[in-house]
């Protein structure tokens, strides 16, 4: 029998629809607060051109926004209705939920395209106390490597080990890309200043 990926099981946006549940179940959020947070969301970071109305409501009288908009997450959810989000809309709809539900949905998302996430560090990204830190977790990551492949990475293997060693393994994408953030803004400021003494 053909083994079935977990890939024909679900639709993108059932993924994103399944986090969405999650999140309301376990935050005891309503639909109408959810809508308020994509309606803000939907007009901060969706050129005005490509607003459509008819995928979510986008008028200033929030309180249309909470009954509305409410109204169709409560659809989406339901899986007896058709009723999908829109391309336009899934961005605003998957940044609404809050963490480490979102965290969760981006990470599946991005590895049904084949990629691995890693959140971006802040703007401002804190100094790394020393090249020491990073050392110190690629060891921890090693380590925990090391111990799970004495006899190979299989099934055998204690969930709980193949979790921390992933966790460590999280660590140290971490650090990486806090040590980039530091080294684009210092590469920005960097041009900015050269291209300000320009005459």
């Amino acid at each position: 029998m053909k083994e079935i990926s977990s890939l024909q099981l679900e639709t993108r946006d059932e993924v994103i629809l399944r986090h969405v549940e999650r999140y309301l179940r376990a935050t005891n959020t309503k639909e109408e607060g959810l809508a308020l947070r994509v309606h803000e969301l939907l007009l901060a970071r969706t050129p005005e051109r490509a607003r459509v109305a008819t995928d979510f409501p986008l008028a200033p009288d929030l309180f249309h926004v909470q009954k509305e908009g409410g109204q169709k997450i409560r659809r989406w959810r339901n899986p007896e209705v058709s009723a999908r989000p829109s391309i336009g809309v899934e961005e605003a709809l998957v940044l609404a939920i809050g963490e480490p539900y979102r965290f969760q949905c981006v990470q599946e998302l991005t590895q049904r395209l084949g990629g691995f996430y890693v959140p971006a560090p802040s703007t401002h990204a804190p100094e790394m106390k020393s090249a020491a830190d990073l050392l110190k977790n690629v060891s921890d990551a090693i380590g925990a490597w090391a111990e799970l492949s004495v006899d190979g990475i299989n099934a055998n293997d204690d969930p709980e080990k193949l979790r921390a060693g992933i966790a460590e393994i999280n660590d140290v994408v971490a650090d990486a890309m806090a040590m980039r953030k530091i080294l684009e803004d210092a590469l920005e400021a960097a041009e900015a200043s050269r291209a300000g003494a320009q005459p």
